[in-house]
C-alpha cells in the first residue's frame, strides 16, 4: 500500500513533467551542470600549470582551484532554491521559465545554514544509532520546500519540516524507493533517460511536500 502511494506520487510527478519539460530540463541543466563546469575548469587549470619538482600541484594552481571549489559551492547554494521554486511551481499547475531557477538567489545563504543544520543533526543521529539518523533526516528533509514555498529562515524551515513529517517516514522511504527504480529504469534507457526520471523523482518530492502541508 504505501510502495502503491509512492508510484501513484511517482506519476504525479511524469504527468507534470510531461506538461513542462523543456523549462524543467533546462532548470536542470543550470542548476547540475553550471556549478560542475566551474569545478572542471579547476581541474582542468591545475593540470594545465606547471607541475613541481616532485610533479605535484603547484601553490598557485591550489590556490586557483581552492577559488573554483568555493564558487562551484556557492554557484549550488545560490540556485538551489530557484529550482526548488521551479519544482514547487510545476507541481502546483504554474508556468515556469527555466530563467525563474535565478529568482531565488537571495535565499542562498539561508539555504546554506539549513543544509549545514541538517547535516550536522542528522549526523548526530547517525552516530547514536543508525535508525534514529534516519529517522532524523527523512523528519526534517522537506526544509528546502518549506525555506522557498513560505520564505522562513534557516531553524523555522527545519521545524515546519519536523512538523509536517510526523508519521509520514514510511512514505518517504517508499518514496525514495521509487525514485530510485525509476532512475535506474532511466539509466537502462540509453542513461539519458535518467535525466528526466531525476526530474520526474524531484517532481514527486514537490508533490509530497504539497500533500504534506494541506495535511
Amino acid at each position: 500500500m504505501i510502495l502503491t502511494t509512492a508510484f501513484g506520487l511517482v506519476r504525479m510527478g511524469w504527468e507534470s513533467f510531461k506538461k513542462r519539460p523543456w523549462p524543467l530540463l533546462g532548470a536542470w541543466l543550470v542548476v547540475c551542470v553550471a556549478p560542475e563546469l566551474v569545478l572542471w575548469a579547476g581541474g582542468a587549470m591545475v593540470s594545465s600549470t606547471a607541475p613541481g619538482p616532485n610533479g605535484e600541484p603547484t601553490a598557485a594552481g591550489l590556490i586557483v582551484f581552492g577559488i573554483l571549489w568555493v564558487l562551484y559551492w556557492v554557484l549550488y547554494f545560490v540556485l538551489t532554491p530557484g529550482y526548488t521554486g521551479v519544482l514547487l511551481a510545476t507541481a502546483s499547475g504554474q508556468p515556469v521559465r527555466t530563467r525563474d531557477v535565478f529568482a531565488k538567489w537571495r535565499l542562498g545563504w539561508r539555504y546554506f545554514l539549513a543544509t549545514v543544520l541538517w547535516f550536522v543533526v542528522s549526523s548526530v543521529g547517525f552516530l547514536l544509532l543508525i535508525i534514529p539518523g534516519i529517522y532524523i533526516f527523512y523528519r526534517l528533509r522537506l526544509y528546502p520546500f518549506f525555506l522557498v514555498d513560505h520564505n522562513c529562515g534557516a531553524v523555522e524551515s527545519l521545524r515546519l519540516s519536523w512538523a509536517a513529517t510526523k508519521g509520514r517516514v514510511l512514505r518517504m522511504l517508499a518514496l525514495d524507493l521509487a525514485g530510485f527504480l525509476v532512475i535506474l529504469l532511466g539509466f537502462v534507457c540509453l542513461v539519458v533517460g535518467a535525466i528526466p526520471a531525476t526530474l520526474v523523482f524531484s517532481l514527486a518530492w514537490a508533490h509530497f511536500y504539497r500533500e504534506a502541508v494541506s495535511g
